[in-house]
């Protein structure tokens, strides 16, 4: 399970089952992107990621527990991440 630490508890940003590790967070503008390696199908591992906002909540336009960001065959790993300067990530 991956946790931000915002106020009180912390933060779950995926419980979905499986193994996901290597987080990797760049902040923006408006809060955090992070993106790890998760291996939720079982098969293999994907990128997935996901956006919070300073005020801890999903941004608009990721699902709840990550979305994929590469899911091609065989594992994805060693995710790289950089803020744009206009509240993106590359």
């Amino acid at each position: 399970m991956l946790a931000l630490l915002f106020p009180g508890q912390g933060l779950t940003l995926c419980n979905a089952p499986g193994e996901q590790v290597e987080p990797r967070a760049v902040a923006a503008t408006d809060g955090v992107t992070v993106v790890w390696r998760d291996g939720r199908n079982g098969s293999d591992t994907d990128l997935y990621g996901i956006g919070v906002g300073s005020n801890g909540t999903r941004r608009s336009g990721w699902i709840a527990n990550g979305s994929v960001l590469c899911g091609a065959q065989r594992d994805q790993f060693d995710a790289v991440l950089a803020a744009d300067g206009a509240a993106g990530v590359w």
